[in-house]
């Protein structure tokens, strides 16, 4: 019995370090932080020493509590580890799951996809954030991050998946008494610009036909972090924007912009599936993993929940 309050002890003390304060810990444990604070305080009066000091601003390890702290994580990755092998023998997914998914992305597309895949299977919880921020796998407990650039963390899995090619466009407008013939014209336009974390060489445009390739160094005295705000602007008529196909396709279809240089391919964009390296994957992630990829490959379009499913799951 001892032995089962020492293992909760070190999921809570774990969850606590991860979490940043005893109030995020109890949230994500599903316990009052009264508990969560007395079950610390009594974990460290058993063993004789002072884990965290505690503020009010944030608790930090201790150098006896930094050495237990990966001791325990280790522990608390091995027991889900030997639950994970348990959930392979299941014909049907469950548990809870941690994702991150691009702002932008999780808005337009992944929220119908995700919506959709809890009725297929209903007995997964998906907890997911909408964020642009970089993930830290080793200090979170995230279970899947989708991003638009693979990670720098080269510990990490990441699954390449094809999203959505690429579109140039512009508002009529701003074309009208503008000549664009050639990659090179850009040049001398105005460009609206993402600046994110995630995508990286945003002001290098490459453009290739047949065997000719261009590299073009585009000018912007405009640029966002969303890829809905660069839309906008650009029918606002700011200036030339590099986007997927999917985000301008109604624009393009309503007349709002126009393609430009239809002719020329540009570099597809990516989603990118990143997860910790684990010796067995829960059932759960395994399916969210390949049903992602099996929706975007069969989309027209190439982004998560713009087709329907032939089957929908309910119990």
């Amino acid at each position: 019995m001892q032995q089962s309050h020492d293992l909760n002890e070190a999921l809570i003390f774990v969850s606590i370090v991860e979490a940043g304060s005893m109030t995020a810990a109890a949230e994500r444990l599903g316990m009052q932080k009264s508990t969560v604070s007395r079950r610390l305080s009594a974990m460290e009066q058993r063993i004789g020493v002072r884990l965290l000091q505690r503020s009010t601003r944030k608790n930090v390890l201790t150098e006896i509590g930094e050495g237990h702290y990966q001791r325990c994580r280790q522990i608390v990755q091995a027991f889900k580890e030997a639950e994970n092998i348990l959930q392979t023998h299941k014909e049907e997914p469950s548990g809870k799951l941690n994702v991150v998914v691009p702002i932008e992305v999780g808005q337009l597309f992944f929220a119908r996809f995700l919506g959709a895949f809890v009725q297929r299977w209903p007995k997964v919880s998906l907890n997911v954030e909408l964020s642009n921020r970089r993930i830290d796998f080793r200090e979170e407990d995230i279970d899947l991050a989708l991003g638009l650039q693979p990670p720098n963390d080269q510990n990490l899995v990441c699954r390449q998946i094809k999203a959505s090619p690429s579109r140039l466009v512009a508002s009529p407008r701003y074309v009208q008494a503008r000549q664009i013939r050639h990659p090179s014209d850009i040049t001398a336009m105005n460009c609206i610009a993402m600046n994110s974390a995630h995508m990286e060489h945003q002001f290098d445009w490459i453009f290739t036909r047949k065997q000719e390739s261009v590299s073009v160094d585009v000018n912007s005295n405009l640029s966002f972090n969303n890829i809905t705000a660069v839309r906008e602007a650009t029918i606002a008529g700011a200036g030339i924007a590099l986007l997927p196909e999917l985000i301008v396709e109604k624009s393009l279809q309503q007349k709002e912009l126009l393609l430009l240089l239809p002719e020329w391919s540009l570099p597809d964009r990516y989603i990118y599936a990143i997860y910790p390296p684990r010796h067995f994957m829960p059932l759960a992630l395994r399916t969210l993993l390949d049903e992602i990829s099996a929706d975007i490959q069969n989309s027209e379009h190439g982004y998560p929940g713009t087709i329907q499913h032939e089957q929908t799951r309910t119990k």
